[in-house]
């Protein structure tokens, strides 16, 4: 069966509207859940330190990621992660909010998904002059900020924020961070940040996941070129394109 040229490129471009009408699914990426927000020493008006403490995390990327199994770490205690309820979901959306609190907390919060760690503190209890925590899935850490006491929400109701979770956030005194306002709200957990600067930059479009289509393209294309080059026009034939 004779192939003609209009056939081949009616191919070429099937192929290439099927990356547009049924694109690969990108990959989601573990990196992209950030710390966001901290509440280490809440006011003692608000009650113990213990039942009101959290942290906050934000999913700065394109993808769904489930933090359930993960793990919160402090400098003194490792926590698992999991649902503050049985069941309730641990996947945190584009652009959407989670908070870990222990599993006794008194925290009332309508927004977010809502995390718990596996005993009655985060760590070894957030210390109120500062500490290193590390978010972690297994062997593999995802984001790690350390905070001083100096740098703002000691015990005045504030919580710590972040203003941009796309930028540094390795540390609370590099001026990516500063205290909630107002104090009195104790902190935004599952919302957007009260300090929060924006807009966000673009997340990348995953140049891998394209490179990759466009891959599986050529190599169709290869394929069917070669089963059928005895059919092909003659100017199509590979060694007269050389």
């Amino acid at each position: 069966m004779k192939v003609g040229i209009s056939a081949i490129v009616l191919l070429i471009v099937f192929q290439c509207m099927a990356l547009f009408l049924f694109p690969v699914a990108a990959l989601a990426t573990d990196s992209d859940i950030v710390i966001n927000e901290i509440m280490y020493n809440p006011a003692t008006s608000q009650g113990s330190d213990t039942n009101y403490e959290y942290i906050e995390l934000v999913n700065i990327g394109t993808q769904s990621v489930d933090v359930n199994g993960w793990q919160i770490s402090d400098n003194a205690e490792t926590d698992t992660i999991g649902p503050y309820h049985p069941g309730s979901p641990t996947t945190i959306h584009p652009g959407g909010y989670a908070f870990i609190r222990d599993n006794d907390s008194y925290l009332v919060v309508k927004s977010g998904i809502h995390l718990a760690v596996d005993d009655s503190n985060i760590g070894n209890n957030l210390n109120n002059t500062g500490d290193d925590l590390t978010l972690s899935n297994g062997a593999v850490i995802i984001d790690t900020v350390s905070y001083e006491s100096g740098d703002g929400a000691d015990g005045n109701g504030s919580s710590l924020e972040c203003r941009n979770p796309t930028l540094d956030n390795s540390t609370t005194g590099n001026g990516n961070w500063g205290e909630s306002t107002p104090s009195s709200e104790y902190g935004t957990p599952g919302l957007q940040n009260s300090i929060y600067i924006g807009p966000l930059p673009p997340v990348p479009e995953y140049p891998v996941i394209l490179l990759c289509s466009l891959g599986l393209v050529a190599l169709a294309s290869i394929i069917f070129f070669a089963r059928n080059r005895r059919s092909l026009p003659r100017e199509l034939k590979i060694g007269n394109m050389l």
